[in-house]
């Protein structure tokens, strides 16, 4: 009987080792299935952040190419203006200067945005006598300082857009990699997740593990942000506004890119 009993209390105590591991077993599956769904979704939202940081940056470097084109003109026709200007400081400048400088003052007002000084800017008025060349010269020059401005601030956006687009790009391939069949996916191996992502990854998305021989996605770091506040960078912002001109990001060869692409798209 008490061999019976014996027996009985083994088989109960190993039906409930394995209740247990089934349970245990479930709950790892349900769980791995909220946190994959979890994951697709973080990639459906990543995904759309990278189209519209890719439209902002796009709208960006042509607002430069277009800064960078009126800037040209207009030092050219302020040249020019100083020229005549020697020696005609009473004479009234011709209609056609007149014209020519309400249109650069117009189209600065176009490009440039939330400048007090060129807001202060009037057109001049066709009616009367017309304004004298000096007159003329004081305008366009302060357009001009207010193209220079819009510059400056220009390639500092484009740094700042250049570097969350970067950290994006990752969150995505991340994603990607964690949301694949690859080999220990769910770490998101920083050397895995590169080739998911066309271009450079931004490193500080991730962490060494404790022998620091492998690198692997901040998943941690990611789950307890929202998207905005992780892919938000504050050491670029800082970077982009203490910006020295001669430290730019290549403004040229994005003036350039913007040009191709409106030939192609012509």
């Amino acid at each position: 009987m008490t061999e019976a009993k014996s027996g009985q209390s083994k088989a109960e105590a190993a039906a409930a080792r394995a209740a247990k591991k089934a349970a245990d077993e479930a709950e790892e599956e349900r769980a791995a299935k909220v946190l994959r769904t979890r994951r697709t979704t973080q990639l459906e939202s990543s995904e759309a952040a990278v189209k519209k940081l890719e439209g902002e940056l796009k709208a960006t470097r042509k607002t430069a190419k277009r800064c960078e084109t009126l800037s040209n003109h207009s030092e050219g026709f302020y040249d020019e203006t100083n020229k005549l200007a020697k020696g005609k400081t009473l004479i009234e400048a011709t209609p056609l200067f007149v014209e020519q400088t309400n249109d650069i003052i117009r189209d600065a007002k176009d490009i440039v945005k939330s400048d007090i000084y060129l807001d202060r800017i009037k057109e001049f008025v066709p009616a009367g006598n017309n304004p004298v060349y000096p007159d003329i010269l004081v305008i366009v020059r302060a357009v001009r300082q207010s193209l220079h401005r819009c510059k400056t601030d220009l390639r500092a956006r484009e740094k700042q857009l250049m570097g969350t687009l970067c950290r994006a790009r990752t969150v995505v391939g991340a994603l990607e990699c964690f949301l694949s069949e690859e080999e220990n996916a769910e770490y998101a191996i920083k050397e895995t997740v590169e080739t998911f992502v066309a271009g450079d990854v931004d490193d500080s998305c991730f962490n060494s593990d404790t022998q620091g021989s492998v690198e692997c996605f901040d998943f941690e770091q990611f789950d307890a942000q929202t998207l905005e506040e992780f892919l938000s960078n504050e050491e670029d912002d800082d970077d982009a506004k203490n910006e020295d001109e001669d430290g730019e990001l290549n403004i040229d060869k994005a003036l350039a890119d913007m040009g191709e692409e409106s030939d192609d798209e012509g």
